[in-house]
């Protein structure tokens, strides 16, 4: 399988005719065997091509897990529902589903750096990196191999909290930064 920079959501398995994709959170797993049974998609929708089919979901039985398929959410764009369904209400006023369906930047890579979880509160701290496809509210068209575009890093440190046997994400610490340490130019393919 051949990875290029800025594509890592978008990993891919070409089998026969058939796309099956990897999941976006970087577990190396098929997204519907992931994160894709947690937000709704129907496990029999595996083509590129073919538009995914809400069904019932299961409930993230973790904050690492649920954490990585709310990133995975937000990586896709179009799953406000789930992110607010998953959202502590106390926590979640004023987010609307419109507002949170909405894809903002282009993620590009989920690094877990630490989890913890006692009795029903857990934490997981994470770096996801994207590049800002947005300037000023005004949509640009960006081209990943371009000088121009600049990796950025989300680092947060989340807090869940399991109330009934469900997880829900209660808020972050945030901190973004540019990630002046990685060259967007540099083609990440594994050839040799």
């Amino acid at each position: 399988m051949r990875l290029k920079y800025g594509m890592a959501f978008r990993r891919e398995i070409i089998v026969g005719a058939e796309s099956i994709s990897l999941c976006p959170c970087g577990s190396a797993k098929l997204f519907r065997l992931c994160c894709g049974q947690y937000l709704g998609v129907d496990e029999s929708v595996t083509t590129r091509h073919a538009k995914t089919k809400h069904v019932k979901t299961k409930y993230a039985k973790t904050p690492e897990k649920l954490m990585r398929s709310r990133y995975t959410a937000y990586a896709l764009g179009g799953y406000g529902e789930y992110l607010l369904m998953t959202w502590l209400p106390d926590t979640a006023q004023g987010l609307t589903v419109e507002a949170l369906s909405e894809k903002t930047v282009s993620w590009q890579q989920l690094d877990i750096i630490n989890k913890s979880q006692q009795g029903d509160t857990g934490t997981v701290e994470f770096k996801a990196s994207f590049v800002n496809d947005k300037v000023n509210d005004i949509d640009i068209d960006i081209d990943i191999d371009s000088d121009k575009a600049e990796l950025e890093v989300m680092h947060e440190i989340s807090r869940f909290k399991r109330i009934d046997g469900r997880w829900f994400y209660v808020d972050g610490v945030v901190d973004s930064t540019v990630d002046t340490s990685v060259d967007p130019t540099i083609n990440n393919d594994s050839e040799n």
